[in-house]
């Protein structure tokens, strides 16, 4: 799923903090791995020149939202999502 604005070819994927964790716990409790990235400002600039950076974050199993910047630009884009800061996680 594709939320938010696209930022260099990458989305938010995650709206809410809720669901992830219930996602998380679950394929933890079973085993299975995930990969999971915290899209700030400072990733969205180096995604438009960094092709190997880009294609890591294109990997990601879930995208949230590390910074008010990409919250409220999800939102401008019709698409709100809950700000989930890695440092959270």
């Amino acid at each position: 799923m594709r939320l938010g604005s696209d930022f260099g070819g990458v989305a938010v994927n995650v709206a809410a903090r809720e669901p992830l964790m219930a996602e998380l716990g679950r394929r933890l409790v079973a085993g299975e791995g995930f990969a999971l990235a915290t899209l700030n400002l400072d990733h969205v600039a180096k995604l438009r020149r960094d092709r190997a950076f880009a294609l890591a974050y294109a990997a990601q199993d879930f995208v949230t939202a590390d910074g008010n910047p990409v919250v409220w630009l999800s939102r401008r884009a019709g698409e709100p999502v809950e700000l989930i800061p890695g440092s959270d996680l």
